[in-house]
C-alpha cells in the first residue's frame, strides 16, 4: 500500500507497502501495489535490492511515458488537488497467500524518483 505520493522540484516520493514471502528455499520481496517482486537473498539484503529494482522500474516508466497509466491500470486513482497524488488501491490482507509462499514480515518502503 502506498500511504502517499509527494511532488516536490520534479521528483515523487512514493510510501510502499513490501511483503517478504517465503517459500521452501526462498525469499521474495513483494510490493503488492504495484505488482512487482524480485528474489532476495536475506532480509537485511532486501533494501539495496528492491531500491535498485523499484527505482529502475519507476524512472523507466517514467521516461517512456507509461507511469501514470500503468497505475491507473493497477487500481491507483489521481488527484490534482491541492498537487498532484497518487493515491494506491486498497491494501493486500496480511494473511493471504501467494502462490505457495507466505507473508512472514511487512515494512513500510520509501523511494524518490525524478519526474518531468
Amino acid at each position: 500500500m502506498i500511504e502517499s505520493t509527494h511532488v516536490v522540484s520534479q521528483s515523487v516520493t512514493i510510501r510502499l507497502d513490501l511483503l517478504i514471502l517465503k517459500g521452501e528455499d526462498k525469499l521474495i520481496a513483494y510490493c503488492p501495489a504495484l505488482e512487482l517482486s524480485t528474489r532476495i537473498q536475506n532480509e537485511e539484503d532486501m533494501q539495496d535490492t528492491v531500491d535498485q529494482y523499484v527505482r529502475v522500474f519507476l524512472e523507466e516508466m517514467e521516461r517512456n511515458g507509461s507511469l501514470e497509466k500503468y497505475l491507473l491500470k493497477h487500481g491507483w486513482t489521481l488527484s490534482q488537488h491541492p498537487e498532484i497524488q497518487y493515491i494506491p488501491p486498497p491494501p493486500v490482507p496480511a494473511d493471504e497467500t501467494y502462490k505457495g509462499l507466505h507473508e512472514i514480515s511487512r515494512t513500510k518502503y520509501a523511494v524518490t524518483f525524478p519526474v518531468g
